[in-house]
């Protein structure tokens, strides 16, 4: 409240109006006089409006160490390190500014040539294209696959239907394409953000010690179908029934719980070409590996699991029962559909994938690799003097 006591409030105008007393004098339709009388505004404040001594529309509070040209290049920026999955921290755009006005010798009121957290929010107010997001892991042996790579993958897979398997009823029998793909479940998972009393300093979540993990190989067909998922445990010898809460999933067992090449070749012939055999899948039957994920998340079973058994968390011997609900819930007929559509896969349709924004990152791999021209364009003045 003592901040306040004494401080002289700059006095607000009706923009629109403001606008019209400046548009007018400016035409010389009225007299500088006149307008002040007419409007109720100072002649001082509409002679610096009129004369550009003062912008038209003034914000209030302190003037930005850096202009709007350069906020508003600076928060571009930012959106193309995200873009490119180089994304900047709060911390690293406030050392880029503190960069800018040290080298810049630009007068400042921060400690150290620093802003703080008052100016962060106040540019965050400003440019409002930004905010802090929490971004998705992006390997770079994904972040490679650039467009040509991606329409160049697509060409291959329609020669080869045309040229060697030369059966153009592949195109329009969903229920001959198929897509495998595995995915790792950590019997440590980390947690999101909870609930908890103010001013605790410790959060505690209550898991498991055991850092192994179980691996999930997923497979469904464009026509709404999916296989029972095998089940990879960590292990030789159990002395419990892994499967116990999933009689239906297939068991399989790695030293790692990792999927190897013996154990899909296994998959193959035990599952895999029974279930096509069994089903009345015409043949040849195309069957895509590590193209397109089901996206099962574990998580949410997990917690549920937790919040059911209060005390217990998730080993390697309920993992089978814990796991088949996230598995009922993802399976679902519109999932597969979704999938195959998405992907550009089934219909056939190569353009699909190229339209998504996770091509952005391969596509402006270029300029990730040097990651500081990005910036420096952005900023000649800094180029200039470094």
């Amino acid at each position: 409240m003592s901040r306040q006591i004494g401080v002289k409030r700059r006095k607000q105008y009706d923009t629109k109006l403001l606008e019209e007393a400046v548009m007018l004098i400016k035409n010389k339709n009225i007299s500088l006089n006149k307008a002040s009388e007419i409007y109720s505004i100072p002649k001082a404040t509409l002679s610096y409006k009129v004369n550009g001594k003062l912008p038209l529309l003034c914000k209030s509070g302190p003037r930005p160490v850096l202009t709007e040209n350069e906020e508003a290049k600076l928060a571009d920026w930012a959106c193309k390190m995200a873009a490119i999955g180089f994304g900047r921290t709060r911390n690293e755009l406030l050392d880029t500014v503190q960069k800018i006005l040290e080298r810049d010798q630009r007068p400042n009121p921060f400690k150290n040539n620093r802003p703080g957290k008052d100016w962060y929010y106040a540019f965050i107010k400003r440019n409002p294209i930004i905010n802090e997001r929490t971004p998705q892991q992006l390997a770079k042996e994904r972040a490679v696959i650039t467009p040509q790579k991606v329409e160049l993958w697509f060409s291959d897979l329609k020669n080869y239907i045309d040229l060697d398997i030369k059966d153009p009823s592949l195109w329009t029998d969903p229920s001959r394409w198929f897509n495998a793909d595995e995915s790792g479940f950590p019997l440590c998972p980390k947690s999101g953000k909870v609930l908890a009393p103010r001013g605790v300093p410790s959060i505690y979540n209550f898991t498991s010690s055991d850092k192994s993990q179980v691996t999930v190989l997923a497979c469904m067909s464009a026509s709404r179908h999916f296989l029972k998922p095998l089940i990879v445990f960590p292990g030789q010898r159990f002395f419990y029934n892994p499967l116990d809460g999933f009689p239906e999933a297939v068991m399989g067992r790695t030293a790692t719980g990792w999927m190897d090449k013996e154990l899909f070749y296994t998959w193959m012939k035990d599952v895999f070409i029974p279930h096509i055999n069994v089903s009345g899948v015409k043949k040849p039957a195309l069957l895509l590996v590590d193209c397109h994920s089901t996206h099962l998340t574990l998580e949410g079973a997990v917690r549920d699991y937790q919040l059911q058994n209060i005390g217990e968390y998730v080993t390697k011997t309920k993992f089978a029962s814990v796991f088949r609900n996230a598995w009922m819930k993802s399976t679902t007929p519109d999932v597969a559909v979704k999938a195959f559509k998405e992907s550009g896969l089934f219909p056939f349709n190569p353009s699909k994938p190229l339209s998504t924004v996770k091509m952005q990152p391969s596509s402006g791999m270029e300029q990730a690799w040097n990651k500081e021209l990005v910036f420096l364009e952005m900023f000649p003045s800094v180029l200039q003097q470094g």
